[in-house]
This record gives C-alpha cells, sequence and structure tokens, in this order.
C-alpha cells in the first residue's frame, strides 16, 4: 500500500503486477500493471495477509 493522490485527496491504495513474460536471460520482461484500486483497508490489509503469494516467510 502507498499514499496516492486520487481527485485532490491522499487514498491509501496500491497496484498489482504480473510477470507475463521473461527471457532466459533476463534481458527483457513483459509485465502487466493494474489501475490503482483502493477500497477497505482492513479488509485489504487481511488479504494481502493471507494470499500474498510473494510474501517472504524464510528467515
Amino acid at each position: 500500500m502507498a499514499t496516492f493522490q486520487i481527485n485532490g485527496c491522499s487514498w491509501q491504495a496500491s497496484v498489482r503486477f504480473k510477470l507475463l513474460e521473461l527471457t532466459s536471460d533476463g534481458s527483457q520482461l513483459k509485465l502487466y500493471r493494474t489501475q490503482v484500486t483502493y477500497g477497505n483497508d482492513e479488509l485489504a490489509a487481511e488479504l494481502i495477509e493471507c494470499s500474498a503469494p510473494t510474501k517472504n516467510t524464510h528467515p
């Protein structure tokens, strides 16, 4: 979550990225980016905590 200015107001919001393509040598990639989304802060935090596939849980 980050603070974005939307219509003159500050909102806690996020964007999501999905890796669509990556060359074998890592020199080129294609990303998909969503639009800025905002909503219920408590629900968003709970969903991120429970389902974030990139969350590093290793020490």
